[in-house]
């Protein structure tokens, strides 16, 4: 009996990763190897690699007025306490779709970008860049990897895997993508992040939120309820 039992469970776990091979590579192995490399030379180089500082300058040379005021104004989108009231609709609208399974999802995986975040600066505590002066106030925590960064591509992977195979996919990519964009955008040209913050906050989301899909089984649910 236990026999049988052992190669049900290596039956499935040989399903499970014919069908999500290409997910794990994709959405978890290569970002989290980026992420590695990343991570290993922030912990080498604290003050900036020399693409970075060259980034900035770049952008910095950009700067009006009136795209600083912009800029601030953008920025707050991704700080998730501020954008709280944004996200309750959607929970509303899951728990009257009774998607239980996406609602769970949704849930842990934005507390846990939170508890992700927070720790990762901890334990790299690499120094904000301050090329130039800004009336803008800079945070007083660590810089990588950038918390906007890794927030604002969490919710728009979680807000992808949920509506996988939906009309609304394709609309959550074109303007999820933009959102992403406008805020690391925003991030740098504040000059509170250096690049590399930002595409470790990325290549981070991008590992936590697929990961999570997998765990709750996210896209084949979204079939199921498709098909019902």
């Amino acid at each position: 009996m236990k026999n049988l039992d052992l190669i049900k469970i290596r039956k499935k776990s040989y399903n499970w990763l014919i069908i999500n091979w290409r997910t794990l590579i994709i959405g978890t192995i290569i970002p989290l190897l980026i992420f590695s490399i990343l991570a290993w030379k922030v912990s080498e180089a604290k003050k900036g690699f020399s693409w970075d500082i060259f980034i900035l300058l770049q952008i910095h040379t950009t700067a009006q007025p009136f795209l600083d005021q912009i800029a601030q104004i953008l920025t707050q989108l991704g700080d998730f306490p501020k954008i709280t009231g944004l996200l309750i609709p959607i929970i509303i609208l899951l728990i009257y779709q009774k998607k239980w399974r996406q609602l769970a999802y949704f849930i842990i995986t934005l507390l846990g970008k939170l508890v992700i975040s927070v720790n990762t600066k901890i334990f790299f505590h690499r120094i904000r860049p301050h090329l130039w002066e800004s009336m803008y106030s800079r945070p007083e925590d660590f810089s990588f990897p950038s918390g906007h960064a890794m927030g604002s591509m969490t919710l728009v992977m979680i807000l992808l895997m949920i509506t996988w195979g939906s009309r609304w996919s394709l609309l959550v990519g074109i303007f999820g993508s933009l959102f992403v964009l406008v805020i690391a955008w925003t991030r740098l040209y504040l000059g509170v992040h250096f690049p590399s913050d930002i595409l470790g906050g990325w290549m981070l989301a991008i590992v936590w939120t697929i990961g999570m899909s997998l765990l709750f089984n996210i896209r084949q649910s979204n079939r199921t309820n498709l098909d019902a």
